[in-house]
């Protein structure tokens, strides 16, 4: 994750479960990491994040594309 004034990195291993919302994407951990959907330039780049979390969490509930 990263800011103009910080930057934050997990490993995708600390992500233990991911749900989608119309407007963003929750990620949790102990704690939870809340990405809003207007930080994503494209839907092209929307998707390849959508990929990502597949790949890496195992439970993922995502919104029908």
């Amino acid at each position: 994750m990263k800011s103009k004034i910080a930057e934050s990195s997990l490993d995708w291993a600390a992500f233990k479960e991911a749900r989608e919302t119309k407007t963003l994407y929750l990620l949790k951990t102990s704690l939870f990491a809340i990405i809003p959907k207007r930080v994503f330039e494209s839907k092209e780049q929307e998707s390849a994040f959508r990929n990502m979390l597949r790949s890496h969490i195992t439970k993922v509930r995502l919104m029908d594309a």
